[in-house]
């Protein structure tokens, strides 16, 4: 039976394509409208773990940050070690662009320049719109946000409904030239199978998927589990594949976990985003109850239709932990589903 269970949600892993956004609702405590935000025309995913966004009483759009600078190609990073003693800063960077906000105060470090997060549009004077923290997510205006990192905001009401598709003015076609992404660097004219399919070539797709479960953790806090994703920028036309499974034993009356985009088991509690960071808890009774924790990822070849045989990863690795004997093994898939199982080595990803 687990066999089977393994198969199937590594078969929905592979075959999992961008998952598409409709309508969204805002941030709690704060006034509802429907958006629809895109960045390069690409729906932005928000979710309970990312944030909504919201309207303030000055009619100022609120983001949250992590997931609008994430989808616009910056990393995030936030004060860990003073966050708890209410210094509470978060930077956002690429290679040319330093941001540094601070919940609580209006103001902005922009490459070293202090500027405020909000003007008003008629005067260009500053606004006293403060960096937010709602939840566990910092707040700032979108449209600093999104000028800040080059971008330019348009914006269109159809029909009652809000429409912001943010403009970063980068090519965002599949990469010709050889680029980095997450320190990985990636050639589309030599680290591509050579098949005609696209996909990514098995040597450079376990460097990737080797970052993947770096920056993914297990983990318990305050008695309460968590799993963690940390985004991997993929070239463009690539999306990471992720699903994290907590099995119950056999004979269990507890319902299993199933952490993927597109779970067909408690679709609410178990969905996660496509290409995005993100935290989500776990129940304590199906961890408690487990005797198989599985943790299943592929870098995942965008519009894969199968006609050049095996699956849209050249390589996928699927990852199991037995929380009773404390054992981990890794299987690793080939594009044809082929599979060798051996030890491994887990304990940046288990950390229980």
């Amino acid at each position: 039976m687990h066999k089977y269970i393994k198969h199937l949600i590594l078969l929905t892993i592979i075959l999992v394509g961008l998952s598409s956004l409709g309508l969204i609702g805002c941030a709690e405590n704060h006034k509802s409208y429907n958006i629809n935000i895109t960045i390069d025309g690409k729906p932005v995913n928000f979710t309970d773990d990312l944030g909504y966004p919201y309207l303030t009483k000055t009619q100022r759009t609120m983001v949250p940050i992590r997931i609008i600078s994430e989808n616009m190609g910056y990393n995030v990073d936030w004060s860990k070690d003073t966050w708890n003693k209410g210094i509470r800063k978060v930077w956002i960077n690429n290679s040319t662009t330093r941001i540094e906000l601070e919940i609580g105060k209006s103001t902005a470090i922009v490459n070293g320049k202090s500027v405020p997060i909000d003007r008003d549009e008629k005067t260009g004077k500053p606004v006293d719109t403060k960096a937010e923290l709602v939840g566990s997510r910092t707040y700032v205006p979108l449209r600093f946000i999104t000028e800040a990192m080059g971008g330019i905001v348009e914006y269109e009401r159809i029909n009652g409904n809000h429409h912001i598709d943010i403009i970063t003015g980068k090519d965002v076609e599949e990469p010709k030239e050889e680029g980095t992404y997450s320190g990985i660097t990636f050639d589309p004219k030599k680290d591509v199978l050579n098949d005609g399919s696209g996909r990514m070539s098995e040597e450079k797709t376990k460097e990737f998927l080797a970052k993947v479960i770096a920056n993914s953790k297990f983990y318990k806090e305050n008695g309460k589990y968590y799993f963690k994703y940390d985004k991997v920028d993929v070239p463009e036309g690539y999306t990471v594949g992720i699903a994290f499974d907590v099995i119950p034993k056999s004979g269990s009356n507890i319902v299993p976990v199933t952490l993927m985009p597109n779970p067909f088991i408690n679709p609410e509690e178990n969905k996660i985003p496509v290409g995005q960071s993100f935290v989500r808890q776990i129940r304590n009774d199906a961890v408690e109850a487990a005797d198989l924790i599985m943790f299943q990822i592929a870098i995942v070849k965008d519009g894969y239709d199968g006609s050049h045989g095996g699956r849209s990863s050249s390589v996928s690795y699927m990852i199991e932990y037995n929380p009773i004997t404390k054992t981990t093994t890794r299987t690793i898939y080939d594009k044809w589903g082929n599979g060798h199982t051996s030890p491994f080595d887990a304990s940046s990803i288990f950390d229980i």
